[in-house]
């Protein structure tokens, strides 16, 4: 898929994430993890199934149908589609927010947007990033426009594919009328060095979307 500018910006920092031995990964919290991830699918998207092994059909189901040959003008793909996978135990959906490990302390943010298995058999995730005002790449004339709060993410239409590995733990995002009621009845939380970091069970919240093509 092709990358814009932020998207080569990303996709370098996660490169140097993934070459990083297990030891030397942290997650938001700070403790090393140091043992790779344990990986397993959930469901098919196509409802046949799991990629754990799955439970076999029930009496009087529908056969299923007959796969169709894949080629070139065919414009199918060998690709297996999931609606889940589980890391470690611990099982991340379609369309959830999750921390993405990154080349510093501060994980990314995405949305878990498609996951498959490629024709090689490699566990693959695409990554929709929520992106903080300090990763956007903005036109000059969108600059002064954009103020975010430290706690603030943009949805955005920039996509990367990264290993389920990478996924540290999942992440909180709320509406920005939530965000501000909770805050509005919490004790004022301390803040990190750089007002930038979030704890692993902070939440974040979004209200805007960032077209990452037009900037």
């Amino acid at each position: 898929m092709a990358l814009g500018a932020q998207q080569s910006k990303i996709a370098s920092q996660l490169s140097k994430a993934a070459r990083k031995p297990p030891a030397a990964r942290r997650c938001a919290g700070g403790a090393a993890d140091e043992r790779e991830a344990t990986v397993e699918w959930g469901a098919r998207l196509d409802g046949q199934g799991s990629g754990g092994g799955g439970s076999a059909a029930p009496s009087g189901a529908a056969p299923p149908r007959m796969a169709r040959r894949v080629t070139r003008q065919s414009g199918m793909t060998n690709k297996q589609h999931y609606r889940s996978v589980v890391i470690n135990g611990v099982e991340y959906a379609l369309g959830q927010a999750v921390r993405v490990q990154s080349s510093s302390d501060e994980p990314y943010r995405a949305i878990i947007h498609k996951l498959w298995e490629n024709e090689q058999g490699e566990k693959q995730v695409v990554a929709r990033w929520l992106l903080r005002r300090s990763e956007m790449f903005l036109s000059k004339k969108a600059v002064p426009a954009v103020d975010a709060e430290p706690s603030e993410v943009f949805y955005s239409n920039a996509d990367d594919l990264i290993t389920p590995g990478m996924i540290l733990g999942p992440l909180r995002v709320v509406s920005h009328s939530a965000f501000e009621a909770a805050r509005a009845t919490s004790p004022k939380p301390a803040r990190a060095k750089g007002g930038a970091a979030l704890a692993a069970g902070e939440a974040c919240f979004c209200r805007r979307y960032f077209n990452e093509q037009s900037a």
